[in-house]
């Protein structure tokens, strides 16, 4: 049954996903900006925890988790714990990072006159 309930929860989030990009002319990269500020808002206001509890592995690996780990991390950096502040960090200086090799892999289009 549990295999079945996450199943079942993944599959309509990410049908959800799929129904607004293709209904909307909203990019990839806005839905799932969207995507994450809902799941820090369902974890603020409860529901993100019932929905984790019912739809298990099937919701956490979506990205609506991310949303909810990121609320925990802003939570706990607020309170001063060290530890989340360095995993933040480190977050930040590794995507940067990413970002940065990724720029100078990807080729750069000439422009044809």
């Amino acid at each position: 049954m549990t295999y079945i309930m996450a199943f079942l929860f993944g599959g309509f989030i990410c049908l959800l996903g799929q129904l607004v990009f293709a209904n909307t002319n909203l990019g990839p990269l806005k839905i799932f900006m969207k995507a994450i500020s809902l799941g820090v808002i369902l974890t603020f206001f409860g529901p993100m925890e019932w929905i984790v509890e019912k739809g298990g592995a099937g919701v956490i690996t979506n990205i609506l988790d991310a949303g909810e780990g990121l609320f925990w991390s802003f939570f706990l950096m607020f309170q001063g714990h060290s530890e989340a502040i360095i995993s933040f960090t480190i977050m930040i200086v590794l995507v940067l990072t990413i970002g940065v090799i990724c720029g100078f892999l990807t080729p750069i289009k000439k422009e044809q006159v």
